[in-house]
């Protein structure tokens, strides 16, 4: 091991001038040296997922529902091929 080679070639003095030169060496020096495997960075919290509504729910038997938005009069139609359409 590297420890032991500064041991044999500088003594106890060169082991510990190496540990306060690999102190020095900054961040990215310290993670190297690290037993411990590096830690992920933290994930930012997952967003709420919309709220999930069936076609059936909506029309129930029919083929149209009226939506107010915003004080506005919006009319979802079901087609006869199974596509929406949004009409204002």
């Amino acid at each position: 091991m590297l420890s032991c080679s500064l041991s044999r070639q500088f003594g106890k003095a060169g082991r510990q001038s190496f540990a306060a030169a690999a102190a020095g060496l900054g961040h990215a020096a310290a993670r190297q040296r690290s037993h411990y495997p590096p830690t992920a960075p933290a994930k930012p919290p997952a967003a709420a997922s919309p709220p999930l509504l069936h076609s059936r729910q909506l029309f129930g038997g029919g083929r149209e529902v009226l939506i107010e938005h915003q004080g506005e009069l919006y009319r979802l139609q079901l087609t006869r091929n199974g596509k929406l359409i949004l009409i204002k």
